[in-house]
């Protein structure tokens, strides 16, 4: 079959997206490729029909076990073999697979680059001669890219284990740097270059300065009809929001990493299918989800970077219909967001002192301690070594980057307890045992609905309120279960850390000083790169995007808020009439002023502020004005 016949036979397509035909060509001819496609720009195609095309099977390397299994479930409803090797597989398994890649006629073998580096796996695949490797989320090689992973670094042994092979490398996020750094690394030999235009004709881009992010985010999403997204960065905002959506009657779901997956499953399942509902996320949410319809992408907290924010607003309006990404932003929310991701950069001081106050905790005596696994309490152990919580947890992500630890956090698997007994019952209990009594009467004010259903508690800080220590309370909740009144489903752990080196306090991260310095000068510039773009009072986003991953567009997008601006101060300002008028009997921010008078906010704010000055209006606790 033909390429053409491929497309239409499989994936129904009558005709490629922009820069497809060219990569796919080129990958079956037998060159190397590096390609840069827009988020829903159609990567997996650019591989899956040459894969088809080569005799034998392909191997992709890819980074998200999800994304891996999405990729391969629909690959088998298409007909066409494939199959991951996704964690969590025994020896066994592993062998059993990958004889069947070797003999069973398979087309395309996923597999994740920490998979790669085992000696099995390379001895196998080997034995398998792919013509063709596929390297998906390319930007995880180079340090400069958002994301960052060691053991995509060390994707160079592909060359060496398969000398023959063509490779195709592809992301969606990369700037010079990072495209030179994906060449060097992967040993790409004259590859064919494509760099699509990050410019999205369908896609707006806007950032709104906002007093009241819910009552505006409410006000856009019931003016947007279709499906969306909404970005936040905790699980328990996430819970609160989609709530307050749903209570201002917008269908609304929540989802983030602290789910069960039978319900993450569910709730996706439903979002897919409707094209109304509005999934509330944290950006966990999204990678390798192809849903065309989305029709805004809204963030209602900052993202880390530029291009993790440039990735998760692409994936609005795959279908190329007119659709929104709305960036929502409080006063005060560069400053935190510079205090998340710029001050809470561990250096290689702390996370020095981190390392060794760690093997410390777990008694690991020096020269030991590689390849064990430990069950740790993080909370615990930072309030035992007197750790700030937050850069801690980055010093570990750092060391799990660098392969010095594997982190598995179970954060979502807190100790839950639900009391069973009817009151009457329980009260009687409580009586008999003072006890228990008085953490139970604490537990049914501090947990409302813990009769009704398991709710998952913290220990460190009940065991603060009733001044006792952990062990107390375990003891006490363990007697409740066992006297029947209650369940419990103890956890004394929220994290699993994996050593992969052996004990050398200083000397194990001494190496990596270099790689230190160079990530957190790197997260510095990206979040710089952000706060750049929201400040911006002129110019065109679409254009600031495309400066900032080294591209030119020629013409300004004349479809976002600083386009509008630039048209608008061509404009008759409004009479400060105007603006008494609408604010005597209701009080308005300025966004919502510009929003009324059809003009630009700057000038408004500008117009707003000579009115303050003159004593004629007045500025409220909730940052709106009233007339005087």
């Amino acid at each position: 079959m033909s390429p053409q016949e491929l497309l239409e036979q499989y994936w129904g397509y009558t005709s490629y997206r922009s820069g497809q035909k060219q990569i796919i060509e080129a990958s079956i001819s037998g060159r190397d490729v590096m390609a840069v496609l827009p988020t829903g720009g159609g990567k997996s195609l650019c591989y899956q029909i040459p894969g088809l095309m080569h005799q034998g099977i392909t191997l992709v390397i890819s980074p998200l076990v999800a994304l891996m299994q999405d990729q391969v479930e629909q690959l088998k409803a298409r007909g066409i073999k494939a199959v991951s090797l996704s964690g969590g597989l025994s020896f066994d398994a592993v062998d059993r697979i990958l004889d069947n890649c070797i003999y069973g006629d398979y087309k395309f073998l996923y597999l994740s680059p920490e998979r790669l580096q085992q000696d099995l796996v390379q001895s196998r695949i080997k034995q398998m001669q792919p013509a063709l490797i596929a390297i998906d989320e390319a930007h995880c090689i180079s340090h400069w890219g958002h994301d960052f992973r060691p053991a995509y670094a060390k994707l160079s042994v592909l060359r060496t284990l398969l000398p023959e092979a063509t490779i195709t490398a592809l992301t969606a996020t990369a700037n010079k740097r990072v495209v030179e750094d994906i060449h060097e690394l992967l040993q790409l030999k004259d590859p064919y270059i494509h760099l699509s235009s990050l410019s999205r004709d369908n896609l707006r881009y806007d950032v709104k300065q906002v007093s009241d992010k819910q009552n505006t985010l409410i006000k856009l999403l019931q003016k947007q009809s279709g499906s969306g997204i909404v970005y936040l960065r905790s699980r328990k905002g996430v819970e609160n929001l989609a709530q307050n959506l749903e209570a201002a009657g917008i269908p609304a779901l929540a989802y983030h990493g602290g789910l069960d997956s039978g319900v993450r499953k569910q709730r996706l399942q439903e979002w897919m299918q409707s094209d109304q509902l509005v999934m509330v996320a944290t950006n966990a949410f999204g990678m390798g989800i192809d849903k065309a319809d989305v029709r805004a992408v809204i963030h209602y907290q900052l993202s880390d970077s530029l291009e993790s924010y440039y990735q998760e607003a692409g994936r609005a309006g795959r279908d190329r219909k007119e659709a929104q990404a709305v960036l929502l932003v409080g006063s005060d929310d560069l400053r935190q967001g510079h205090q998340m991701y710029v001050q809470q950069l561990p250096d290689l001081k702390f996370t020095t002192q981190v390392y060794i106050s760690l093997q410390q905790h777990l008694r690991i005596a020096y020269g030991e301690g590689a390849f064990e696994a430990f069950p740790l309490d993080f909370a615990n152990f930072c309030a035992d070594y007197n750790l700030p919580f937050g850069k801690t947890y980055a010093s570990f992500q750092m060391m799990d980057r660098l392969g010095i630890l594997r982190l598995s956090p179970v954060f979502s698997k807190q100790t839950q307890f639900q009391f069973t007994a009817p009151n009457s019952a329980l009260l009687d209990f409580f009586d008999k045992n003072p006890q228990s009594g008085v953490l139970g009467q604490l537990l049914l004010r501090s947990y409302p609905g813990i009769a009704e259903a398991p709710a998952r508690i913290a220990l460190k800080p009940l065991a603060r309120q009733v001044n006792r220590s952990e062990n107390f309370l375990i003891e006490q909740l363990e007697f409740m279960a066992n006297q029947g009144v209650a369940t419990l489903e103890l956890r004394t752990s929220d994290a699993n850390i994996t050593f992969l080196t052996p004990r050398e306090d200083a000397r194990t991260l001494y190496p990596f000083g270099k790689e230190i310095e160079q990530y957190h000068n790197q997260k510095v510039e990206q979040f710089g790169a952000l706060k750049k773009y929201i400040t911006a009072d002129s110019g065109c986003r679409q254009q600031l995007i495309a400066s900032y991953f080294d591209q030119v567009l020629d013409k300004p997008c004349l479809n976002c808020d600083l386009c509008d601006s630039r048209s608008k101060a061509t404009q008759k300002p409004p009479a400060n009439k105007q603006i008494l008028d609408l604010i005597e009997n209701q009080a308005l921010s300025r966004d919502e002023l510009a929003e009324r008078l059809n003009f630009a906010p700057q000038l408004i704010g500008a117009l707003l502020q000579a009115l303050l000055d003159d004593g004629l209006i007045e500025l409220n606790t909730d940052q709106r004005f009233t007339k005087i």
